[in-house]
């Protein structure tokens, strides 16, 4: 019965205030497995990427050349305002 107690206790706090404020916090350590999973995938994935980019672009005409060069600035642009 007291575990039922304390269950609507944090429930009836996370309603008064929209967050949890008492409870255990559980943390997970970062790992280098996790690093090493996201760089792996990060190269296969974006080695086609970046050959075919390359491809496109010395293959192509000035015009073309502009215009992806305006891509990838305006598209840098708006990434650095979200991140900022």
């Amino acid at each position: 019965m007291a575990v039922v107690c304390v269950q609507d206790e944090i429930y009836d706090n996370f309603v008064q205030n929209g967050h949890f404020t008492i409870g255990t916090h559980h943390s997970v350590p970062r790992r280098i497995n996790d690093l090493v999973t996201w760089l792996i995938w990060a190269v296969l994935l974006c080695t086609p990427l970046f050959y075919y980019a390359t491809n496109i672009f010395i293959n192509s005409s000035p015009t073309v050349q502009m215009t992806a060069c305006a891509t990838v600035a305006v598209g840098l642009l708006i990434t650095l305002h979200y991140i900022t």
